[in-house]
């Protein structure tokens, strides 16, 4: 399998696994876009809350649960984690994502 076709079908897995999820909030494709993105950056275990709030139409909460996922781990020299370091790429990120749930509680 290429990088390519394993990309393919992880997204194919993910999009699924949310419209799964996503059962009772009509959600627009950039709110879509936004969950799988996030979903395939923090895992689908990881994302079961902002999954919930979505589900539940609660946009403002997606937005802030989406926004706490701004750390990575770091390792010290055993290569053990150690301590969580905030990341300006995950901060940055972020930003993009929670823009559709921004524009629908206006």
């Amino acid at each position: 399998m290429t990088k390519v076709s394993i990309f393919a079908s992880i997204q194919m897995c993910l999009n699924f696994r949310a419209r799964v999820t996503l059962r009772q909030t009509k959600l627009n494709q950039s709110q879509f876009d936004a969950l799988v993105s996030f979903v395939f950056n923090v895992g689908v275990g990881n994302a079961r809350t902002t999954l919930a709030f979505a589900n539940a139409g609660e946009f403002k909460k997606v937005e802030e649960e989406m926004s706490r996922y701004v750390f990575i781990t770091l390792k010290d020299k055993a290569g053990k984690p150690s301590k969580k370091q905030r990341s300006n790429g995950l901060v940055n990120r972020r930003k993009r994502e929670v823009v559709p749930f921004q524009q629908s509680n206006h």
